[in-house]
């Protein structure tokens, strides 16, 4: 995985999608937690935390997809036009 922000690969991954630095440094919004009442799940808590980290999931996935992208594009202008 990819820091989201800084785009820095990332030892281990972390929920909210951010390096250690960058959440220090946008304050990241810490995950929203859900807990069980007496009769189960406090449903709108929980719709809240699994929808957070699905976009977590999605940005982290974009951001890696593009830079992808954009490391395949170099190397192949590099083999097109013979650049060192």
């Amino acid at each position: 995985m990819i820091c989201i922000r800084c785009k820095h690969p990332l030892k281990t991954p972390s929920i909210t999608g951010y390096g250690p630095v960058c959440a220090k440094k946008a304050k990241a919004v810490p995950v929203p937690t859900h807990e069980r009442d007496l009769l189960g799940y406090n449903i709108e808590a929980a719709v809240a935390s699994a929808r957070y980290v699905v976009k977590v999931s999605i940005d982290s996935a974009a951001a890696e997809a593009t830079m992808a992208v954009r490391r395949d594009f170099a190397a192949a202008r590099r083999r097109l036009l013979g650049w060192a």
